[in-house]
């Protein structure tokens, strides 16, 4: 069956009409953006040095079997263009011609209608296709975008155009193949960003200060006596406090509690 005939995840401008007439599909589910109170930005958690290279870095080892001509767009999390990677002439000439470049804003305020501003828009993977865009360099363009989602955090945008006549859905497919790689790979460079999202989550289950010590530990497939040592408590007091972290989770294995604090285990 093809791609495009699935049940979908992903919306189109024809989708986001139907949601202003209270309409949209059923599988419309929102995601949250990091809140402005936070002590950290988004820019903090996640370098921009960092996103970019860690796109470079999983473009390298696909970009030979990418057959039709592309140029991708990295935007930061409002829209605005940090990175745009082409080997393709005629796409960087048609870039530079209209004056695209990194700190162009991709906003539907600014740039109107656009796989980006789409995809800001209904927080998920968005496709736009030729016509349906407002900047002319887009119209002959197909256009998919996928937010760079990290939990509920959104850190950026990945946005792949190429030519019109081209079918849509291996770059459905590819696009948010390529923002699951760059989020497991930012949650391996950005410790700030582990500890962040380590500590939301915590937030969540109302864990006290020692028993997140203790769940940071658990996770990490250490036993009670190790953690004892570790943190200078009693064995049974580990013991009791991982129940006490279990029971506030309503959780009953200890891979639950890795899943659910999205804590980066070292691989063995």
């Amino acid at each position: 069956m093809n791609i495009l005939e699935c049940e979908r995840a992903w919306f189109t401008v024809d989708d986001v009409d139907k949601k202003s007439n209270n309409s949209l599909c059923e599988f419309y589910q929102p995601w949250s953006n990091l809140k402005t109170e936070k002590s950290f930005s988004i820019e903090e958690l996640v370098p921009y040095e960092i996103l970019i290279e860690v796109l470079h870095s999983e473009l390298a080892k696909v970009m030979e079997f990418l057959l039709l001509p592309f140029v991708f767009f990295l935007t930061d999390q409002a829209g605005n263009i940090i990175n745009i990677v082409s080997p393709f002439e005629t796409f960087q000439e048609k870039v530079d011609h209209y004056g695209i470049r990194s700190g162009t804003n991709l906003s539907k305020q600014i740039s109107g209608v656009n796989a980006v501003s789409l995809a800001m828009e209904v927080e998920s993977i968005a496709v736009v296709r030729g016509e349906e865009h407002s900047m002319p360099m887009f119209k002959e363009w197909n256009c998919v975008c996928a937010p760079i989602m990290i939990n509920d955090c959104i850190c950026g945008y990945i946005d792949i155009s190429f030519e019109a006549e081209r079918q849509l859905g291996f770059s459905i497919l590819f696009i948010k193949q390529l923002s699951e790689k760059i989020v497991l790979k930012l949650k391996e460079r950005s410790p700030k960003l582990i500890e962040y999202i380590f500590q939301e989550k915590c937030d969540l289950y109302r864990l006290s200060p020692r028993e997140r010590e203790v769940a940071y530990h658990w996770a990490l497939r250490k036993g009670a006596l190790q953690i004892s040592n570790d943190l200078n408590v009693k064995e049974g007091t580990v013991r009791n406090i991982v129940k006490s972290i279990y029971s506030k989770m309503n959780i009953s294995e200890r891979w639950e509690l890795i899943e659910r604090l999205a804590i980066v285990v070292p691989t063995i």
